[in-house]
């Protein structure tokens, strides 16, 4: 499946972010389940307000402000 997490917070994180500090409840609940998603053999995308967008562990991490209809035109998601 192709699997899209968006985080309207304006938090700087990736789904590394649990291992490396202190996180809130949801977020680390989101960038455990996208990684676990993502070693099964989905697509996952997460959308935070990370700073710098890259693949991490498996998952697509990009910014939310860079992400319109036209972006979400342009990937076709069974679930968001």
């Amino acid at each position: 499946m192709r699997l899209c997490f968006i985080d309207f917070t304006s938090w700087n994180y990736n789904v590394d972010a649990p291992r490396l500090g202190p996180l809130g409840g949801s977020q680390s609940a989101l960038c455990y389940l996208a990684v676990e998603l993502a070693k099964a053999g989905h697509a996952v995308t997460v959308m935070t307000g990370t700073e710098h967008p890259d693949k991490v562990l498996g998952v697509e991490c990009i910014n939310t402000q860079h992400c319109n209809g036209w972006w979400f035109s342009q990937h076709e998601f069974d679930a968001v």
